[in-house]
């Protein structure tokens, strides 16, 4: 075997959510910005994200992050997300997962400064607190983007033998907010198939009602959410993300969990300072706290704490054979 590339990473998981993050075989990125730093290892490695994120090194859940150096004095490090389709400015779970992976493998001294972690992102700072024992670290928690629910958006759907009452809500990106009760099935992983064909007829009858209204503020979803409140009295949601391309979240999804608290305050089911855990169809948790109550783009909105624990996966050195006809990558969904 002849190869030119080796590329290592440290791969996590945070509830069950994959992340790849690059930490060798990739020269210093170049940028002044973190937007720069972005283009510029889109412009120049953009084979790497293909390498790592695609089959057979990855598959189409995988999600990454190239560590860089900071682009403002105090942060600690720059982080920048990427997955099969491309680029996003930030990752909420991500952060939990870099944080986690960066102390335990020594990239930061935890004890040598507060436990408030500063790291640049193409979304801007985030300021991140890890709860450590020593090396290891317990959970992350960090503020996450103002959410809210869309009150200009009601919509009924017409499903195989019902009608549905459709909420749309912000949380970081806009989700379909459907009670698991109004569908009649039971958010449990051997009902997968079942969930996956109305959550895809929901979709797109919701995608097909958006295009109606083309005066209104959101114009697409980036997915639907299925939650059951029955254990609601226990602080406990249990809920299933899917995005609009098939993909269901293994984790209860940082942007998901704001939008469905979002939709949770809007209807006095929890109030400031109230914590919930939120549980995923293979029982992934993440808590989530209402922080402050405030105003985001004229609505009504909530700014949420987000707490998750991370676990390190594995230590990984990666080859590309020249030889391989597929040493690229592929996919198939």
């Amino acid at each position: 075997m002849e190869f030119n590339k080796l590329i290592t990473t440290v791969d996590v998981h945070a509830a069950g959510e994959p992340l790849r993050i690059i930490t060798g075989g990739v020269p210093p990125i170049r940028g002044k910005t973190m937007e720069e730093k972005k283009d510029y290892l889109a412009n120049h490695f953009e084979i790497i994200r293909h390498i790592l994120m695609k089959e057979p090194r990855g598959h189409a859940g995988m999600k990454g992050c190239m560590i860089t150096e900071p682009v403002q004095g105090d942060a600690h490090f720059g982080m920048i997300f990427f997955d099969n389709e491309g680029y996003t400015s930030v990752y909420g779970q991500g952060i939990i997962e870099v944080v986690t992976a960066a102390i335990e493998t020594g990239l930061i001294d935890i004890n040598s400064m507060s436990k408030d972690i500063i790291i640049d992102s193409v979304a801007g700072k985030v300021i991140a607190h890890a709860q450590c024992d020593r090396t290891t670290v317990d959970s992350v928690n960090f503020q996450y983007s103002p959410s809210y629910l869309d009150n200009s958006m009601k919509i009924q759907l017409n499903v195989p033998h019902r009608m549905l009452n459709v909420d749309i809500s912000y949380g970081g990106a806009y989700y379909a907010i459907v009670r698991v009760g109004d569908i009649g099935i039971e958010l449990d992983v051997t009902n997968l198939v079942a969930i996956r064909n109305i959550v895809k007829e929901i979709n797109k009858q919701i995608e097909m009602d958006l295009s109606s209204h083309t005066d209104g503020a959101v114009k697409e979803i980036s997915g639907v959410i299925l939650y059951d409140e029955s254990q609601l009295n226990n602080s406990k949601v249990q809920l299933l993300v899917m995005n609009c391309t098939g993909h269901i979240d293994r984790s209860p999804s940082v942007s998901g969990t704001s939008a469905l608290m979002a939709a949770l305050h809007h209807y006095g089911n929890i109030q400031y300072q109230d914590k919930l855990v939120f549980e995923s169809i293979i029982g992934g948790q993440l808590v989530g706290e209402i922080s402050s109550i405030t105003k985001y783009d004229g609505n009504d909105a909530i700014t949420i704490k987000i707490t998750g624990s991370a676990f390190i996966t594995g230590l990984h050195q990666f080859l590309v054979d020249e030889d391989d006809p597929l040493k690229n990558g592929f996919l198939l969904k």
